[in-house]
């Protein structure tokens, strides 16, 4: 039987970035839209995974000295990904975020639905105020 001596840090890091590959695809099968799998969104939800303990890490350090020196002495390489890929957000939103900034503020463009009105009458038919001005002037 093989036994677990890894770090647990690590091991948790690896499982929830694993679990993170799976829920997207788990939605799309039960939403029945896209394809489940895609090469592009599983190292995606797998980068992003990796991050979240790093984060969580990065978090509880505030709480507690001794965290943030477990997680700089065994953890380097998730922190940097966490940290890249933190960095990489931020980023963009100095680039692009007038530009998200002007989507999310523009109205929303509702179809108009029409109104159940009166029949419409003939282009050449003579309607009410043409009958009366017309009789008026005889």
């Amino acid at each position: 039987m093989y036994q677990f001596d890894g770090n647990p840090i690590d091991m948790a890091t690896i499982g929830i970035a694993i679990f993170c590959c799976l829920i997207r695809p788990t939605r799309r099968a039960y939403r029945k839209s896209g394809p489940c799998f895609t090469a592009n969104n599983i190292i995606v939800d797998f980068l992003n995974g990796t991050v979240i303990v790093p984060f969580l890490l990065m978090l509880g350090s505030a709480f507690s000295q001794a965290i943030l020196q477990d997680a700089l002495k065994t953890n380097k390489l998730y922190l940097a990904i966490g940290a890249v890929i933190g960095l990489t957000f931020i980023f963009r939103e100095f680039i692009n975020g007038d530009q998200s900034q002007q989507v999310a503020l523009e109205p929303v463009k509702t179809p108009i639905t029409k109104v159940a009105s009166a029949p419409r009458r003939a282009a050449n038919s003579p309607t009410r105020a043409s009958k009366s001005k017309s009789s008026k002037r005889r």
